[in-house]
Formats: C-alpha cells, structure tokens, sequence
C-alpha cells in the first residue's frame, strides 16, 4: 500500500490478507480495508462480534429478500467505526 502511494481509498481483502501488517499499513496510510475475518482469527473474530453488540452501526444497508435457483438470498452491510481491539499483550480493550 505505501508503495502504491494510494491514500484515502478502501480495499477489500479476503481472510488470507487479514494480517496485523496489512492493516495497520492501511491505518498508517489513511486507507481504509474491508476483510474476512474466520473463527480461527479468535480475538479479531471476538473483537468483531464485540463491536457489533456494543457499537451502533456509522452506516447500514440491506437489500430486499431475493428467492432464486431454489435458495433465498438476502444481504446486509452494516459498517462501524472505532472498533473495540483487544491488546495482545495483555487481554484488555
């Protein structure tokens, strides 16, 4: 990212790019990412669920149901900012 020279943009990575470097390159960038984060990322992944539970949502956005090739589909975005992190080094928000 910092070679790019890119500032002020948002990127998407899948869960294989979801490193601690990789964000806080964005961070350090004034970039912005949306990531997959997997159950196997536990503190990431209670830190998500804690900032849904405890934060109102910036921004949502959710389409209508949609039932096609015999499933149903629906999808909702809800963005939030000032995530709660947990320090690594001694278990705390």
């Amino acid at each position: 990212m910092k070679e790019s020279g890119l500032e002020n943009c948002v990127f998407t990575y899948d869960a294989l790019n979801c490193q601690e470097k990789t964000l806080k390159a964005a961070k350090e960038n004034n970039n912005d990412v949306i990531v997959c984060v997997k159950e196997n990322q536990k503190i990431l992944s209670n830190d998500c669920k804690e900032t849904c539970a405890l934060r109102l949502p910036c921004s949502e956005y959710e389409e209508p149901v949609v039932k096609e090739r015999n499933r149903i589909e629906s999808r909702k975005v809800r963005v939030f900012k000032d995530m709660l992190i947990t320090n690594k080094k001694n278990g705390k928000m």
